[in-house]
């Protein structure tokens, strides 16, 4: 009878399980929603830890994260099913590089525009939203393997990706061929 009357009481109970967050030198890992119900301590935890990439990754992760600490990093890599949501790093005045795994369907309208991105290495799975990469002036090398058909990628003010993807693509909006 006692048993019965701690089982009832435990049963009523709220047990928080944290995961995990791995640190790897200057890199945090995410891999669960989880790691994003307290943004205030993730955020305190990545400028204790001079955290300047992000990796996304592991099927735990059914949406994408929205927390202010992704203004911060200078790196971002992501291997999770999802869509990069809109305008999610425009005017992003940190961000450097990113590299978009097999995972990511689209990455949409605006995403990057107006960014400080400098480096981008995209799947061959991935599509392109309008104006992804609008007016990132400092983008100088894009690793795109192959667009699918009908992709097109509008690159106001980015010269740079105009320049790196002239075999594959028409220069008005760089539309597939």
């Amino acid at each position: 009878m006692f048993s019965c009357i701690i089982t009832k009481h435990l049963l009523k109970k709220t047990v928080t399980i944290e995961s995990q967050v791995t640190i790897t030198g200057t890199k945090m890992i995410l891999n669960d929603n989880s790691d994003f119900v307290n943004s205030e301590e993730l955020l305190t935890r990545m400028q204790n830890e001079n955290i300047d990439t992000i990796r996304l990754e592991g099927s735990s992760i059914t949406d994408f994260p929205a927390f202010i600490g992704i203004q911060m990093v200078k790196s971002f890599e992501c291997d999770i099913t999802c869509d990069i949501p809109e305008y999610y790093f425009s005017h992003n005045q940190n961000i450097k590089t990113v590299i978009i795994g097999n995972n990511v369907e689209n990455i949409k309208k605006e995403a990057f525009s107006y960014s400080t991105l400098e480096s981008i290495e995209i799947s061959s799975s991935t599509k392109i939203g309008e104006n992804a990469f609008a007016y990132c002036t400092n983008l100088k090398v894009s690793n795109i393997h192959q667009l699918g058909n009908g992709v097109s990628i509008h690159i106001m003010g980015t010269e740079a990706l105009r320049v790196s993807l002239p075999l594959i693509c028409e220069f008005d909006t760089l539309r597939n061929r």
